[in-house]
């Protein structure tokens, strides 16, 4: 009997095999594309849908985002690909504990702050392997805001002047943790030393836990959820497909408070759908989303068909932006090796949640 991995749309069925080709096409060739020193490649563009000019930009993030994908496939850190991202990750990490989204081999290290997005994601993706992360836990926690909301950026400024975790890093670091030491960037870019938005507070949550430090921004998220804020709740995740991704990975892995977003979450991944299928990366996006909340929708065999159709004939996907940044928030970045890995976990996460039974 052929085995199934759902119910498709007027009763099709979903092939396990179909699948199965599918992740292994992809995970081909994302071997085929990595770097020899670990990192996967990523792109900046003018164009919003980076179909033409679009041009190198090196970050940590899309390396640590494709491995945090590629945990899915069943890879450890014994694969060969896994363990040359996670030993450039690691090479990438900055004393006391963090990191930069700019790779510090290609750009040097005054280009732009060490920030808690990447070092939360990178430290959740190097403990999830079984490699020590060595994250200053202790500063991430101080990196807070008076609501209780942690800043993007890992800067010394305002009242923590105060505080004697920042003081210590600071006399170890003097120019590192100096908002004055990154005047360039902030003049060429949009962003400021107080950024905070909800896809980074998401991360942090995913490597910190839910606990009396996070519970701010356990009710944050809920509140961007509850008020329809998904477009406007993040200065660089602007995509509502995203930001839904990144919440329900953080209570796939943490659980708690968050469970009470799982409701309006999969209405809006319903509605969505029920207006067309988005690009593979926002599909893919999606589908992880509501495995993450152990939602069976109806939809989800349709989307996970429609996906695998989309697959270009060399294993990959095509790239499509994650998130904005720069002027107007008018440059966009991505590239085909994070769109396929995200697929990737899209139709194995699928694959778990509901293998060979049909989608009610």
């Amino acid at each position: 009997m052929t085995q199934t991995a759902g119910q498709g749309k007027f009763g099709s069925e979903i092939d396990a095999a179909a699948i199965d080709e599918a992740v292994g096409r992809a995970l081909d060739y994302l071997r085929r594309a990595q770097l020899p020193h670990g990192q996967f490649r990523s792109y900046h563009s003018f164009d919003a849908t980076m179909t033409k000019d679009c041009y190198d930009d090196p970050t940590v993030f899309v390396t640590a985002t494709i491995l945090y994908s590629l945990f899915f496939a069943g890879l450890d850190r014994n694969d060969t690909m896994v363990r040359k991202g996670l030993d450039w990750l690691v090479l990438e990490r900055e004393q006391p504990g963090v990191w930069r989204y700019c790779p510090l081999s290609q750009t040097g290290p005054s280009r732009i702050p060490p920030d808690t997005d990447d070092t939360s994601l990178i430290g959740f993706v190097l403990e999830m392997y079984g490699v020590d992360p060595c994250v200053d836990r202790k500063l991430l926690l101080a990196n807070r805001e008076r609501n209780g909301l942690f800043n993007c950026w890992l800067l010394l400024r305002g009242r923590r002047y105060y505080n004697p975790v920042w003081w210590m890093r600071a006399m170890r670091h003097p120019l590192k943790f100096l908002p004055i030491a990154y005047r360039s960037f902030w003049r060429s870019t949009e962003c400021i030393p107080n950024d905070i938005g909800a896809g980074m507070n998401a991360n942090v949550l995913l490597y910190l836990g839910e606990g009396r430090e996070t519970k701010p921004v356990v009710e944050y998220l809920l509140e961007v959820v509850n008020l329809g804020r998904e477009e406007i709740c993040d200065p660089y995740y602007v995509r509502p497909s995203i930001i839904h991704y990144l919440l329900s990975r953080a209570f796939f892995h943490r659980g708690g408070g968050l469970a009470a977003a799982r409701e309006p979450v999969v209405a809006r991944v319903a509605q969505g759908w029920s207006e067309g299928f988005d690009d593979p990366l926002g599909t893919a996006a999606w589908i992880s989303t509501l495995c993450n909340f152990g939602c069976l929708h109806a939809l989800l065999p349709e989307a996970v068909t429609h996906l695998i159709g989309t697959q270009v004939c060399d294993g990959s996907w095509p790239r499509s932006p994650i998130y904005v940044a720069g002027p107007r928030r008018a440059i966009h970045f991505g590239s085909e090796e994070l769109t396929t890995a995200l697929c990737v976990e899209a139709l194995c996460r699928y694959r778990q949640v509901a293998p060979g039974e049909k989608v009610l």
